[in-house]
């Protein structure tokens, strides 16, 4: 696995994850596999199977939470919240202007990084500004209403 940068709070979240599914996760599953495990005979037993089939998956999370965490760049800048309005008409839009791609906002938003071409736009734009976006599917052009600071919901 080739390094990746992350901010400090992507790699929180990864840790506090790899943490609840390494002790709380394998507990419970744990549990479960015992109590699925006295309904009876092994080979016919559904419960018993499909808690091993979701083992097995939680185990390939904590192993790819774990490459994550060892491959991870401290990456530096903060993450900002942008809203935009299209100057085509329609509603107002609200982004997770991030330094990485690993960034994730439980508000349901969409992370975008200074390299894609909105985030290059929205990376110089100021409250007020009207920015063009040459993208895939034509030229798209906002109006900067706001940015502020964002804490990591």
């Amino acid at each position: 696995m080739t390094k990746q940068k992350m901010t400090k709070a992507a790699l929180d979240r990864l840790r506090t994850e790899l943490e609840d599914l390494s002790t709380r996760g394998r507990e419970e599953m744990a549990k479960r596999i015992g109590s699925a495990r006295e309904l009876g005979d092994l080979s016919e037993n559904a419960e018993y199977h499909a808690a091993r089939n979701d083992q097995g998956l939680m185990e390939a999370r904590i192993r790819e939470l774990q490459a994550r965490i060892d491959n991870a760049i401290e990456a530096e800048g903060d993450a900002e919240l942008v809203t935009v309005r299209p100057t085509a008409g329609g509603d107002d839009e609200t982004y997770l202007l991030a330094p990485t791609k690993h960034e994730r906002s439980e508000r349901a938003m969409r992370t975008i990084t200074p390299e894609s071409p909105l985030g290059t736009a929205l990376a110089n734009g100021q409250p007020g500004d009207t920015i063009e976006v040459q993208a895939p599917g034509g030229t798209f052009t906002y109006e900067v209403l706001k940015r502020e600071p964002w804490s990591g919901d």
